[in-house]
């Protein structure tokens, strides 16, 4: 029994050394992948945050000239742009975990 053990055991260490390489290899393909998606996140959120301060501007002329701000940004941007962030928050926080566990 000892000696079979013994024999799958060094079998089993075989195959993780075979195996490691392969799987930094995909990783660190992964995490290429990823640090891609987080920068067209990044992108989007820049466009988001122009179009924000874009936005703010627009307010403060309103209010400045004393005029409604009602229909400044309509409804469905507005959905829209909350999509975009509430997305670039989670792609974030899913590569920095990827990252951070993997790094």
């Amino acid at each position: 029994v000892e000696v079979a053990l013994s024999g799958q055991a060094a079998e089993v260490e075989k195959k993780r050394a075979m195996f490691e390489p392969i799987f930094r290899e995909v990783l660190s393909e992964h995490l290429g992948f990823e640090a891609e998606r987080a920068r067209h996140v990044c992108e989007e959120a820049d466009k988001c945050a122009g179009l924000v301060l874009e936005h703010k501007a627009k307010m403060e002329m309103l209010n400045i000239m004393d005029m409604s701000a009602r229909k400044v940004v309509d409804p469905s941007e507005q959905r829209r742009l909350q999509r975009i962030a509430e997305k670039a928050d989670a792609a974030q926080k899913q590569f920095l975990d990827v990252a951070n566990l993997h790094g």
